[in-house]
């Protein structure tokens, strides 16, 4: 080969490393040519995890493999040329999942908690019911013929007042006004009618009931004059406390493991105040603090072992803690909150919206318009703490915090008295027809 021709191979070979060598950077940094529009971009992904794993995966219709197994969580779908694309995920026995997802430059858009809603429920009681419990340890429930039912089998019969959390305790009324508590552990029952009546607390349905979390035989009662504590087994009990001259007991009681909280309150409206009331479970001490609400006190919830939700008539939210003595206002317009097992998120159901606050966060705020909003009646957060079950009059609906656009926000079943078993991942409600139907929440 002449000079010439090794010179001309030279610059030939250069040029070619040169556009190899920059297609590989290029390629390397996430840049891609898009073949139909002759686009060159950077390209991004999408990442999913469903529920169920093994959930079938479309992207604009086409099969994606799920990658979900012993090595990966859910499934990386990479070199997206950037723009909106249609994700699908299906599995038998389940509805239909869909979202819209855009893709930008460099990124992957991440849904790691696609939950897909049960197409059917399991019926969870034989006879028809007109009201229940469930948790860990089964189902209580009330027949519409009045059969007082643990896991299907009748213990007597009567209205249900109050379930300890174990569901190992259960206080009733009998038909003839009797009340009775019922040991279901050892499988007895005791007549304290009159241990409630000489201790002021009759007529039953303007008494709250509260099972001490520590004791299934231990029960709070509360009504507008004073905090009574009943040991069931002993047929005994103790005035805790009495609402002083000038003031009743508003709200309700709410009881932590360690706690239990309720309200004083003195005066009306714009006028009222309200003492707070700890009472210390174990060490049997009271504590109290006076705060200026504004409004009586409608309803109290322990958000965590120090925080203590207080939610007035007049729709203002706060936020109590105890540690630090400080009362601090989360919402306005709320009629009804909840908040994570963790205490890390609250839902906030309001007249027009539902607003999440995740506290210490507040990139963790949400905003949703929800439909029919002015008709939902309350909330229960879904175990991943990413989704939250909005309680209709006549039906349960499941929104996901990440669907902005309300794509996947459907109606579970329809049906009343809904209640959600984080343990079992189950959504329990009486449907139209009166039955106890279970929904199956994918593991």
């Amino acid at each position: 080969m002449s000079q010439h021709g090794r010179r001309a191979l030279f610059y030939v070979l250069t040029l070619i490393f040169l556009i190899l060598g920059t297609s590989v950077v290029f390629f390397a940094q996430g840049w891609r040519m898009d073949l139909p529009s002759f686009h060159i971009s950077k390209v991004g992904g999408i990442y999913v995890h469903s529920y169920p794993e093994n959930a079938d995966i479309f992207l604009n219709g086409r099969s994606m493999q799920n990658q979900s197994g012993f090595l990966s969580r859910g499934t990386l779908i990479s070199n997206l040329f950037p723009k909106t694309y249609h994700l699908a995920l299906t599995a038998a026995g389940y509805d239909d999942w869909n979202e819209n997802v855009a893709v930008d430059p460099s990124l992957v858009a991440d849904h790691q908690y696609a939950v897909l809603i049960p197409a059917s429920a399991a019926y969870a009681a034989t006879d028809t019911v007109a009201s229940f419990d469930a948790g860990t340890n089964g189902i209580l429930s009330e027949s519409s013929s009045g059969k007082i039912m643990v896991n299907g089998k009748t213990i007597g019969s009567g209205k249900m007042i109050a379930v300890s959390p174990d569901m190992r305790s259960l206080i009733f009324q009998t038909s003839n006004g009797a009340i009775v508590f019922a040991d279901l552990a050892e499988a007895t029952t005791t007549n304290v009618s009159e241990l409630f009546a000489e201790k002021g607390f009759s007529p039953v349905p303007e008494v709250q009931f509260s099972f001490d979390p520590s004791d299934d035989g231990a029960v709070f009662a509360v009504n507008a004059q004073k905090v009574e504590w009943f040991e069931m087994r002993e047929n005994s009990g103790v005035t805790v406390s009495a609402a002083s001259k000038g003031t009743v007991i508003t709200g309700n009681l709410a009881v932590s493991p360690s706690t239990a909280a309720w309200t004083h309150l003195l005066g009306k409206n714009d006028t009222a105040s309200s003492t707070l009331v700890f009472y210390d479970l174990s060490l049997k001490t009271i504590a109290t603090t006076t705060v200026a609400l504004g409004s009586p006190v409608k309803e109290l919830s322990w958000v965590t072992g120090n925080l203590l939700g207080i939610l007035s008539q007049d729709g203002s939210f706060f936020l109590y803690d105890t540690n630090q003595r400080t009362l601090q206002k989360i919402a306005d317009d709320v009629r009804s909150a909840s908040a994570t097992q963790d205490g890390s998120r609250i839902a906030a159901l309001e007249s027009r919206s539902l607003e999440i606050f995740t506290l210490g966060d507040p990139s963790g705020y949400y905003r949703f318009n929800l439909p029919n909003v002015a008709d939902a009646q309350g909330t229960a957060w879904y175990r991943d703490d990413d989704h939250l079950f909005i309680f209709y009059a006549d039906h349960v609906a499941f929104l996901d915090l990440e669907d902005a656009g309300l794509t996947n926000y459907a109606t579970v079943a329809r049906g009343t008295s809904p209640q959600y078993n984080p343990d079992a991942n189950a959504l329990y409600l009486i449907d139209p027809q009166s039955r106890l139907i279970q929904f199956n929440f994918p593991r």
